[in-house]
């Protein structure tokens, strides 16, 4: 299991990477770009997608299930759990641990092919001297398979987190590429995009104020605990 975090953006065709604190000429470092292609499986009703959670499968890694945990801004904290491709049984059958660690989401309902992804990706690891942590910084252009001759196209920027980053950094980092253009108005997982859905909970939680009454308060502290068991509860 590992812990992802990372911070995420969407960039124009033509964006140009800004010089970060202590990175510069980004676009002159990045490594030559990738093909990666990402299926991703759902049950038909998309219980994952509503969770914010996701099952995928690519020929180069294998197997990969994403758990939710915190968004804050730019900012995505998720749980991440790989099962080795050398282990892989394909890419039309997920291995049961995978979906045991889903069961709480999936309640019982089969996962069928959800969406489909090429991308070109290109990327490249900065750590300060003597830092101990590090910056993955990665470019992908993603093509999103809707079939027929109209499939999607994006652009994405996404800075992963290794290690204690100080704030300080975290926030000049997102500071430098908003000021060049990038949005980070929304962000959401490269599943939800190919869907064109937003990050969702089981319920929306209602807002709350001071003049909200005993009944609302406890109200939302149930359906609250409700959207985490839903979530989270492995069985």
């Amino acid at each position: 299991m590992n812990r992802e975090r990372e911070l995420k953006y969407r960039v124009a065709a033509d964006f140009a990477w800004p010089e970060l604190p202590g990175i510069s000429d980004i676009g002159a470092v990045l490594g030559a770009p990738k093909p990666v292609v990402s299926r991703y499986y759902d049950s038909k009703e998309r219980h994952l997608a509503a969770a914010n959670a996701s099952l995928r499968h690519r020929d180069s890694d294998g197997w990969t299930v994403k758990l939710p945990q915190a968004r804050n801004g730019a900012r995505l904290d998720r749980l991440e759990f790989q099962f080795s491709a050398g282990a892989d049984p394909g890419a039309d059958k997920p291995p049961r641990e995978a979906l045991t660690l889903l069961r709480g989401i999936l309640r019982g309902n089969p996962v069928v092919p959800a969406a489909e992804l090429r991308v070109l990706r290109s990327d490249a690891r900065f750590s300060p001297e003597g830092a101990d942590y590090a910056l993955l910084l990665v470019d992908d252009r993603v093509e999103i398979i809707r079939g027929e001759g109209s499939n999607e196209f994006y652009r994405e920027l996404e800075i992963e987190i290794e290690g204690d980053v100080p704030e300080k950094e975290l926030k000049a980092i997102d500071r430098a590429l908003r000021d060049a253009g990038a949005d980070a108005s929304f962000p959401r997982s490269k599943y939800q995009a190919a869907l064109d859905r937003q990050p969702e909970s089981v319920r929306p939680a209602r807002k709350l104020s001071n003049d909200s009454s005993v009944e609302e308060l406890i109200g939302e502290a149930i359906a609250d605990s409700a959207r985490r068991i839903l979530e989270r509860d492995p069985m």
